[in-house]
C-alpha cells in the first residue's frame, strides 16, 4: 500500500521518476548514481504527489519514493543515508536506513568535499552523454 495518493488515471510518481531518469540517461546502471535532473527541495530531488482536490498534494523526495517502492515505508525513527554521499542520487541501492545521529556522524567535512567532487564529475559525464545522444 502506498502512503500517498495520486490523481485517478495518472501515472504513479515512481513510474514518472523512472521515466524521467530513463529519458535523461537511457538504460539505468544499477550500480551508478542516478542524479535527479529535476526540481530540488533542500538539495534533494523532489516531485509533487497527491491531488489538489483531496488536499494530499505535497512535494516528496525522489530517493525516498524509489526506496519505499522497493522496501516499504522507512522504519520509524530512521532516515535514509546516501552511501554515495550525493544528495541528488535517487538510486535505491545507494540508500541505507540509519538514525539521525548516525547519519550526521557519517557526513564529515572530508566526505562533504568528496561528495562535491563526485557530483561535479557525475554532472560532467551527464553533460557528455547528452551531447552524444
Amino acid at each position: 500500500m502506498r502512503p500517498y495518493t495520486w490523481t485517478k488515471g495518472s501515472t504513479p510518481p515512481e513510474d514518472r521518476i523512472r521515466a524521467r531518469l530513463a529519458r535523461e540517461y537511457g538504460q539505468l546502471d544499477p550500480d551508478a548514481c542516478w542524479i535527479w535532473p529535476g526540481a530540488q527541495l533542500g538539495g534533494y530531488g523532489s516531485v509533487i504527489t497527491g491531488s489538489r482536490t483531496d488536499g494530499s498534494r505535497r512535494p516528496r523526495l525522489t530517493h525516498v519514493l524509489l526506496w519505499e517502492e522497493i522496501n516499504g515505508p522507512t522504519p520509524e525513527g530512521l532516515e535514509l543515508h546516501h552511501r554515495c554521499m550525493i544528495e541528488l542520487c535517487c538510486n535505491p541501492t545507494h540508500l541505507k536506513p540509519v538514525t539521525h545521529q548516525v547519519n550526521c556522524t557519517l557526513v564529515t567535512e572530508d566526505e562533504k568535499q568528496a561528495r562535491r567532487d563526485r557530483l561535479a564529475y557525475a554532472r560532467s559525464v551527464q553533460a557528455l552523454s547528452r551531447r552524444t545522444m
